[in-house]
């Protein structure tokens, strides 16, 4: 057995994903609640991740339905099962995503529905894919690509970079 999105190899290593997705997705949301006021821009990044690039915000539309992530270290994926029949979920980056204070919102409140997802559909147990099912095939939010890439420092091969604190920087 592999440990892909369908194929837990072990019931410890299930439980350690999905530990690690309500951790994630409950910090997430308790970080975008101290925000005050609306902002044009929300940028959701993980501490241990730093552009490689400029990151020209005036460039970037967020008035449409778009969520916008760099272009490099995405993963995840899942076939899940609904009612039309199987339906292929890709992944997407978890780690640094933009967006208007709206899109942002069903991002950052990804924790409220966490537990109806999973019951579900209990094939979405990694970040990326339980994300990318969460804003687009739930709320129809388009994910979106930026010419930026970015680098993680501290990252160990197998952690996925657990222990490294989420922020929330508003524009």
């Amino acid at each position: 057995k592999t440990t892909g999105a369908n194929q837990i190899a072990e019931p410890n290593a299930m439980k350690e994903l999905l530990i690690s997705l309500h951790l994630q997705r409950y910090s997430i949301m308790k970080c975008f609640e101290l925000i005050d006021k609306d902002y044009d821009c929300i940028v959701r990044y993980r501490t241990d991740c730093f552009p490689a690039d400029n990151i020209f915000l005036r460039d970037i539309d967020f008035s449409e339905k778009i969520i916008y992530t760099p272009i490099n270290l995405g993963g995840g994926g899942a076939v899940i099962k609904t009612e039309d029949g199987e339906q292929i979920v890709s992944g997407m980056n978890d780690k640094v995503s933009f967006g208007n204070m709206k899109n942002m919102k069903v991002y950052c409140e990804a924790y409220n529905n966490l537990y109806d997802d999973q019951i579900n559909h209990k094939e979405l147990v990694q970040q990326e894919t339980s994300l990318y099912y969460h804003l687009l095939i739930k709320n129809n939010i388009k994910i979106g690509h930026i010419p930026v890439k970015y680098f993680m420092v501290g990252f160990e091969k197998g952690n996925g970079g657990r222990g490294f604190p989420t922020r929330i920087s508003v524009f």
